[in-house]
């Protein structure tokens, strides 16, 4: 997750490569969500659970869930294998 997270950091070009990549995945709207603020995606600086939980209403665990959810899903999607490899 680290390798993840030093990844989704690195440029901004890189993550526009990766929101386009995510918007276009079969992510639900709250793996989305949670994978966006997590890591940052949306022009601020990456938010804890407590503070996503805040912003959306769903749970802390809720959202970790959703995290774990998106992550799995990523490692298979094709469009985002191509941007990591």
């Amino acid at each position: 997750s680290k390798d993840f997270e030093k990844l989704m950091l690195e440029n901004q070009e890189l993550k526009d490569h990766i929101n386009f990549a995510l918007n276009n995945s079969t992510l639900t709207e709250i793996e989305l969500v949670a994978i966006k603020y997590r890591f940052g995606l949306e022009g601020d600086e990456p938010k804890t659970l407590s503070e996503i939980s805040a912003l959306t209403g769903y749970t802390a665990m809720g959202i970790q869930k959703a995290e774990k959810r998106a992550l799995n899903k990523l490692k298979k999607d094709k469009l985002f294998k191509e941007l990591v490899t």
